[in-house]
């Protein structure tokens, strides 16, 4: 769609986050007539159907407050009718010692503790929901766009904007919104170009993730084993090539043995286990994974991602504001990192609708002043919690194994505040 010259907001990034941000002003009755533009520098998603068998590498575990956010933009639906695996349980233990814990939905009295859904079904989903429009804000999906530079609005001494920012593209083109939302990913060009800076480092660890399948099923649970190198991570995938929604009641009767792997592991040795046959990294695999779901049978190919944490100093300049990714990176360990950036994305919908209902201008520094207050802290904290984890489990110290392991089986028998806990994650 080509770009019109003004928009009240200007979203750069069509990724997961950005297009959900997207979906759900164009949901939201509160943000009736804004104009809307959805700018990226990919081209136009190619039309695919989900294929029997097959599965994207790269998957996210939503939240079932992430599957809220999906909900109220209209997205869940379709999401649903392509391909979503549904956990029941979760299985944590820790692999130098005997600590474990076990969470179930039933405990919960949930229908699930979360979706595993690949990236490309999602990004689909959301995609098909803002070309068919028909919502309260009007939202132009703008491809093949790369922007070149910005030009910041002269502000007052409150720190309101006094005229939109200014979008410069490489094909010469211009747009002004009076808001701009930078959701271009962890190596925001846009952060760049604002002169937000971030905190960051590298982990020297390197994620490897494929789709397995595995000789026993996975039991629609999400299973996870603790090393000093890094978490092993098994996410259950299912096939629904026909659109059916999967009850919890018909979960027992379907045999599901593909599974989504995330392999965090030092670096070094992340080289030598990409460097592996499919049959040799299988048994590599198995062995590492103590057989849990008896022997790995076949991998597809791999990915490996370098792994940095990085958190931006702040979340906005007078107009444009950091979102998902831009301002936030993190071991994805717990498989929160693409949650965090749609509960950005949810907040910064409801502080927009706040201020239109209220009739403040998009430039008016309160809305994104909130919207920062909301977020940074709780990110940073989950950031901290997640580097904490990851440092325990890595400590070769005999009394820390022990205190550790203790602390496990302890929190497992815990019943109230193991609910409370995997409630907070599974939002």
């Amino acid at each position: 769609m080509a770009m019109k010259q003004e928009y009240d907001i200007a979203i750069v990034g069509g990724g997961i986050i950005g297009s959900a941000l997207a979906a759900a002003l164009m949901a939201n009755t509160r943000c009736a007539g804004l104009r809307v533009a959805l700018i990226d520098a990919a081209p136009e998603l190619p039309a695919a159907s989900v294929v029997c068998g097959q599965f994207d590498p790269r998957v996210v575990a939503l939240s079932n407050a992430s599957r809220s956010l999906l909900q109220q933009a209209g997205v869940w639906a379709d999401i649903v009718a392509e391909r979503a695996c549904p956990y029941l349980h979760m299985h944590v233990w820790d692999a130098e010692g005997t600590g474990n814990i076990q969470f179930n939905s039933n405990e919960l009295q949930r229908d699930s503790l979360g979706h595993i859904v690949e990236n490309s079904v999602l990004q689909r989903a959301l995609r098909a929901r803002l070309a068919r429009g028909d919502g309260y804000a009007q939202v132009d999906v703008c491809a093949a766009k790369l922007v070149e530079s910005i030009t910041a609005p002269v502000t007052d001494p409150f720190g309101n904007a006094s005229g939109p920012t200014q979008l410069h593209f490489v094909s010469g083109e211009t747009v002004r919104a009076q808001l701009v939302l930078a959701v271009d990913g962890a190596n925001s060009s846009l952060r760049e170009m604002a002169g937000l800076t971030t905190r960051e480092w590298e982990y020297g660890h390197t994620a490897i993730v494929t789709t397995v399948r595995t000789e026993q099923p996975h039991n629609f649970t999400a299973w996870q084993r603790f090393t000093q190198q890094g978490p092993i991570a098994f996410l259950p995938l299912c096939d629904n090539p026909e659109g059916e929604h999967v009850s919890a009641d018909d979960l027992a009767n379907k045999v599901a043995n593909f599974c989504s792997l995330v392999w965090s592991v030092e670096s070094n040795k992340a080289e030598a286990l990409m460097a592996l046959t499919e049959q040799e990294f299988c048994a590599q695999l198995s062995r590492e994974f103590e057989y849990k779901l008896g022997a790995v049978e076949w991998a597809d190919k791999r990915v490996a991602i370098a792994l940095k944490q990085r958190h931006a100093k702040t979340y906005f300049v007078p107009s444009l504001a950091l979102v998902g990714d831009a301002a936030h990176t993190i071991h994805p360990l717990a498989g929160l990192g693409a949650n965090l950036g749609l509960a950005d994305a949810s907040i910064l919908v409801n502080e927009i609708a706040r201020a239109c209902e209220r009739k403040l201008p998009l430039t008016d520094t309160s809305i994104l002043r909130r919207y920062q207050r909301q977020r940074q802290g709780e990110n940073l904290g989950v950031m901290v919690t997640m580097e904490g984890f990851k440092r325990l489990f890595a400590a070769d110290d005999p009394a820390i194994r022990w205190a550790r392991n203790s602390g496990m089986r302890w929190l497992n028998n815990a019943g109230w505040l193991k609910n409370k806990m995997v409630s907070i994650v599974a939002g």
